[in-house]
């Protein structure tokens, strides 16, 4: 294979050629020992076309033994995994741009072969490796090594790779030994170790979607040091207790060295974390990680997206959150700040010590969910729909600031959706509006904005229909023309498809700040934002308005849209889906009648069965006469 290297020094291709035909997996590493640099993006040109890899990642530094410098030590060397797709040209190309300053290109590693499964021997340098283990080496025996993140090719990581980090206890250091040789079938795999102490964790970073068996060694074969306790951080939840009490072995022959095996879930977005706590010294001899999925389709994920000004940002305290609200919540990963995160409070733009609605949304959502879900936020206290939000044309006009913030964030966090996931864009929850209420002519047009961003944003996750809920701004008396954004905001959610609004009027707000929702008031919001968006995506039959009641209100829609076939939905009283409002409707609309009330009624009113059997009659005489 040869190497053809661009000229600029900012950004240039490597060109890769005399390849055979085939697909490899690849690394690059960018990495200065001295400098900050920033970031780079990469992406790659093959027989698949032109794509993006990563748009901003950081190019690491430091050095190890450099603190005179005043250099930090590397913890991770950048690294970009990537897939190449070769056809009979032999050639393929890996393009770098530099996000901020200059581009590094340290080295490439690349392959055609991939181990099915990922099983890293924890060994120092000239060790003995254990059979089928790929090692994870330290240069040499140390009491102060310091935590680095390692990368294997294997078929379980997505772009064929796999992160693996062994992190120490709480000063960062963990001690790498070799004890020489120990008589067992994975002798080789236990002789040596690294060992942390009274805590640590293993994280298995780029992991594709999917369910694993995970088995980790604990031996010395000179020491015998306390029991451990180890749980897991994956999508099922954080902090997950999977063994308590394991007994670390010793000696140089043993009959069955310490081992835990368990199971971890993931929708390969986050990392699963493997947390390891004992009195004394914990072994690390290996980590083994084994697919036990039985379908290689790509698992479903709903994305919901939270976006809007400061009270969709959030104002809300989140140092005085109860306890259950403070927890780190790993089965909602959560974009925000240009990276993916636990759902946790401080997920806003001012400041780490606010929290917003997507707290309470996310764990709503999450709640009874079968399949994987995502949240993408981008919210920013103090803009407009009519300037800040406005979408671009899709061509040489951006659209607003943060239009284009938003959109850039969905496109930066679905780079994280692998091929798999099978993504879904399910919904999206929008708080904004007060600062458009100060100008007549941004008011008078707030109906056709929101109209115009729903559109938008429907375009650019690809889904036409995707539902929509609006958060009704409060009725302010500092805000000079809420009425009409208020009843723009109504008119839209009556209007458009698979749109609502919720109102907040009753929510309460901060002492002396009347237009920012409290802590109750923004936990209250987020939970009806989830409520409405589950009513659009999961409606009661006959219940055309989506408010999560079967009433008066949607037999009047129905009525009023009696045998009407063009184009009609569930919101216009076509309740079966087949294109036209008729008895067969009602029928569903009567047999559900008061579903999702408390009063429990279970056959309409008088009028109402008036007015249905009346549109039947008119029904039936109509076919009677054709």
């Amino acid at each position: 294979m040869d190497f053809v290297f661009g000229s600029s020094y900012a950004d240039f291709d490597v060109t890769l050629s005399g390849l055979e035909p085939g697909t490899y997996y690849a690394r690059t590493y960018h990495h200065d020992p001295k400098t900050n640099y920033g970031t780079v993006g990469v992406g790659v040109t093959d027989a698949d076309g032109t794509r993006t890899i990563v748009n901003s990642t950081p190019i690491t530094y430091g050095a190890e033994n450099s603190p005179a410098d005043n250099i930090a030590t590397p913890g991770n060397i950048g690294t970009v995994p990537m897939k190449i797709t070769v056809d009979a040209s032999g050639q393929a190309t890996i393009n770098l741009l530099p996000a901020t300053r200059y581009t590094h290109l340290n080295g490439l590693e690349m392959t055609a072969d991939l181990p099915t499964d990922l099983k890293v021997d924890f060994q120092v340098s000239g060790s003995d490796t254990q059979a089928g283990y790929q090692p994870y080496d330290h240069p040499t025996e140390t009491n102060a090594a310091r935590p680095q993140s390692h990368w294997f090719f294997s078929e379980l990581g997505r772009q064929g790779s796999v992160r693996v980090e062994l992190k120490g206890n709480d000063s960062d250091m963990f001690s790498p030994r070799d004890r020489g040789d120990v008589t067992h079938a994975e002798g080789d795999l236990v002789e040596d170790f690294f060992a942390p102490s009274i805590s640590s964790t293993i994280s298995l970073g780029n992991l594709k979607a999917g369910q694993y068996q995970v088995t980790t060694y604990h031996h010395d074969m000179n020491v015998l040091h306390s029991p451990i306790d180890v749980s897991v951080t994956d999508t099922d939840g954080s902090n997950r207790s999977v063994v308590t009490g394991l007994a670390q072995t010793t000696g140089t022959a043993p009959a069955s060295p310490a081992a835990v095996t368990f199971t971890v879930n993931t929708s390969g977005i986050l990392p699963v974390e493997i947390d390891f706590a004992s009195d004394s010294a914990i072994i690390h001899n290996s980590v083994a990680v084994e697919n036990i999925g039985a379908s290689s389709e790509p698992k479903k994920l709903k994305v919901y997206l939270v976006g809007g000004q400061s009270n969709g940002d959030g104002r809300g305290t989140a140092s005085t959150l109860s306890p259950e609200w403070q927890e780190l919540r790993s089965d909602v990963p959560t974009y925000h700040g240009g990276a993916w995160q636990e759902l946790q409070p401080g997920l806003t733009k001012m400041s780490p010590n606010l929290f917003g609605p997507e707290l309470s949304f996310g764990q709503a959502m999450v709640e009874g969910e079968e399949e994987f879900i995502a949240v993408i936020k981008y919210a920013n206290g103090g803009t407009d729909l009519a300037n800040d939000w406005r979408p671009g044309d899709g061509g040489s006009d951006p659209g607003g600031v943060d239009w284009q913030a938003f959109a850039t964030a969905v496109g930066d966090a679905s780079l994280a959706f692998g091929e798999d996931l099978a993504p879904e864009f399910a919904g999206m929850i929008w708080m904004q509006g007060e600062s458009d209420t100060g100008d007549y002519a941004q008011a008078q047009a707030y109906e056709a904005n929101l109209t115009n961003f729903i559109t938008s944003v429907r375009d650019i996750v690809d889904n036409p229909f995707m539902p929509f809920v609006i958060g009704q701004i409060l009725d302010y008396s500092s805000y000079t023309y809420a009425d009409t954004v208020r009843q723009a905001q109504s008119d839209v959610a009556d209007s458009m498809s698979s749109v609502s609004m919720i109102t907040t009027d009753d929510l309460a707000v901060i002492p002396g700040n009347t237009n920012h929702y409290s802590n109750d008031g923004l936990l209250v919001l987020g939970q009806r934002f989830a409520d409405a968006l589950m009513a659009i995506s999961n409606p009661l039959p006959g219940d055309a308005n989506g408010d999560g009641i079967v009433n008066g209100e949607d037999a009047a829609t129905l009525a009023a849209n009696w045998l009407r076939s063009d184009g009609v939905s569930r919101m216009d009283g076509d309740f079966n889906e087949d294109g036209v409002v008729n008895e067969i409707d009602a029928t569903i609309l009567a047999a559900n009648w008061q579903q999702g009330s408390s009063s429990g009624a279970s056959v309409p009113e008088p009028g109402v069965v008036t007015l249905l059997l009346t549109l039947m009659v008119a029904a039936i005489g109509c076919r009677r006469r054709k």
